[in-house]
């Protein structure tokens, strides 16, 4: 334990190297106690003196923010976004750590949806929300083609 005290000398300088290792040795022994146990020897310096500097005393900090200044710092983290952020065809990409997520409205319901996938991935982003609009624009679709079809073969004949 090095010397922590501000007056005279320092009592330590004169321990030979057996004393040196016994004291290391009672420090190692010693660091099975708490601080505050009773059981704990009491260590004392050669002299028998107990330590001259006082440690501090720590005490909890109460930090104040003016509450406007708060507000304003409030409303801009609540508009702000993390990581990234891109306008994509129909959505918004933003990419968090290693995930990105996409948001915007489904092209047949109108609802808003999002997704989320690993940012490795790099495929086209679902437009549709889920399968019953999946169904209702494949059958869209089907009508269409069998539309045109049938006027095709309506101007053929």
């Amino acid at each position: 334990m090095p010397w922590k005290g501000l007056s005279g000398r320092d009592p330590l300088e004169d321990l030979t190297d057996e004393e040196r290792g016994e004291r290391a040795w009672e420090d190692w022994s010693d660091a099975m106690y708490d601080d505050d146990d009773p059981d704990r020897p009491q260590r004392r310096r050669p002299t028998g003196r107990e330590i001259d500097v006082v440690p501090p005393v720590v005490h909890e900090v109460a930090v104040t923010v003016d509450p406007e200044i708060a507000a304003a710092f409030a409303a801009r983290q609540a508009e702000a976004t993390e990581g990234r952020t891109w306008d994509v065809d129909g959505g918004r990409v933003t990419v968090v750590g290693d995930v990105k997520t996409w948001s915007g409205p489904c092209i047949e319901c109108g609802q808003a949806f999002t997704q989320r996938r690993f940012t490795s991935q790099r495929r086209k982003w679902r437009r549709l929300c889920g399968e019953a609009c999946s169904a209702e624009r494949r059958r869209a679709a089907n009508r269409e083609r069998m539309r045109a079809a049938r006027a095709a073969e309506g101007d053929a004949a």
